[in-house]
C-alpha cells in the first residue's frame, strides 16, 4: 500500500505543510513517494533531502509555473495508478486540486485530517472545529489532506537524494548518519540503494558529528 504526497513548494523549498503530510504519509505506509509538479527540474532537490522519501516523481511543465488547476489534477490522477493513498497538507493549493484529483479518481477526498486511526479510519473537525468526527472510508484509493499543526514537520536527510543521483557520470553521493541514532525504517530507506555513486555511511558520531564531518570537507 504505497503512498504518494503532493508537494508543495515556497519557492524552492518545501512547505511546512508538504512535512506534515509526509509524517501523515509514513504513518499510512513504509513506502512513500513525493510529486513535484513545478515549471522547474531544479525544484525538486529539496523535496529529495527529506527523511523517508524513496522517489522523488518530478513531472516539469511550463504551464505549472502558476499553478494551473486543472492541469495539475489531471497529472495527479495518471500517476495515482501505482498508489493506495494521495496525501497533502492542508492548504489553497491543495483544496483548489485534490477534489478534482478525487473526481477524476471517482473517490470522495477527506479534508482536514488531524489523526490517523487505521488505514481507512481518520479523525477530522466538523462545524468550525467544534466537533472531531471519526470518519471511515472504504475507497479503494484514499485521498486525503492533513493539518500540519496536527503532525511533526519532517526533516531532512533521507535517501530520495541518492535514488536520484545513482549511477549517474561524474557525480559520487554520500548520506552520513549517526550508527545507532536513526530508527530500523530509516536505516533500511538509506541503505536499501545499491548502485555505484550512491553511499550511505554509518558513522560513530551524532547527528552534529556528521554535519561537522561534512562541513570540514566544504571547507577544505
Amino acid at each position: 500500500m504505497s503512498a504518494l504526497i503532493l508537494i508543495e513548494l515556497n519557492g524552492s523549498e518545501v512547505s511546512a505543510n508538504s512535512r506534515a503530510a509526509l509524517t501523515a504519509a509514513l504513518q499510512l505506509s513504509d513506502s512513500v513517494d513525493a510529486l513535484v509538479l513545478t515549471n522547474d527540474s531544479a525544484n525538486a532537490s529539496s523535496a529529495a533531502s527529506m527523511s523517508g522519501i524513496n522517489t522523488v516523481k518530478t513531472i516539469v511543465d511550463d504551464s505549472l509555473e502558476h499553478a494551473n488547476v486543472e492541469v495539475a489534477s489531471k497529472l495527479i490522477a495518471d500517476v495515482m495508478s501505482d498508489y493506495k493513498f494521495l496525501v497533502s497538507g492542508s492548504s489553497t493549493y491543495s483544496k483548489n486540486i485534490l477534489p478534482r484529483v478525487g473526481a477524476l479518481l471517482d473517490v470522495q477526498p477527506i479534508s482536514d485530517v488531524c489523526e490517523i486511526k487505521s488505514s481507512n479510519t481518520f479523525v477530522r473537525p466538523l462545524y468550525a472545529g467544534n466537533v472531531m468526527a471519526t470518519i471511515e472510508t472504504a475507497d479503494d484509493t484514499i485521498v486525503m489532506t492533513v493539518r500540519a499543526t496536527a503532525f511533526e514537520h519532517a526533516e531532512d536527510g533521507g535517501s530520495a537524494a541518492l535514488e536520484a543521483f545513482k549511477g549517474k557520470e561524474n557525480i559520487d553521493v554520500f548520506i552520513l548518519f549517526p550508527h545507532g541514532r536513526v530508527s530500523e525504517v530509516q536505516q533500511k530507506q538509506m541503505t536499501w540503494i545499491n548502485a555505484k555513486g550512491a553511499y550511505a555511511l554509518s558513522v560513530k558520531t551524532d547527528f552534529d558529528g556528521c554535519q561537522e564531518i561534512v562541513l570540514s570537507l566544504i571547507h577544505i
